[in-house]
């Protein structure tokens, strides 16, 4: 799909989301007593099976529910790899949302690493691939 077919204005578009039931570790971490932190507290779900982070609940120091990231999980059976599809973060106070890692308008790579030059990862060769 394309980036304006999924990204709408105050969310992901939610016919392309798709959700389930699963098994998840719950991670509670709340901010050190004396430390300073935008966050007060982040609760942490991790997939059972693949041990990525799937959400987080992230309080403010009030206590208050500030924030909520996803990450997706997409299976690549050829590779194999489960990994976030995207992330996504949205603010509940300033009704925004932020979206990381889109592949789908991108050149897709080979992920078997039978082209891979050297050169490319070299700090020039990184530096060319950024814009102002």
């Amino acid at each position: 799909m394309k980036y304006d077919e999924l990204l709408t204005p105050n969310t992901l578009n939610p016919a392309y989301g798709r959700y389930e039931l699963h098994r998840v570790w719950v991670v509670d971490s709340k901010l050190k007593e004396g430390s300073q932190h935008i966050f007060g507290r982040r609760v942490f779900y991790l997939d059972e099976d693949s041990w990525n982070i799937a959400a987080v609940d992230i309080y403010d120091k009030r206590g208050e529910l500030f924030r909520v990231q996803e990450g997706p999980i997409s299976n690549a059976y050829e590779l194999p790899l489960c990994s976030s599809a995207l992330e996504v973060t949205y603010d509940l106070q300033s009704g925004r949302y932020i979206v990381f890692a889109l592949k789908n308008e991108e050149k897709q790579f080979n992920l078997n690493a039978t082209d891979v030059d050297p050169s490319q990862f070299t700090p020039d060769a990184v530096r060319r691939l950024g814009t102002r």
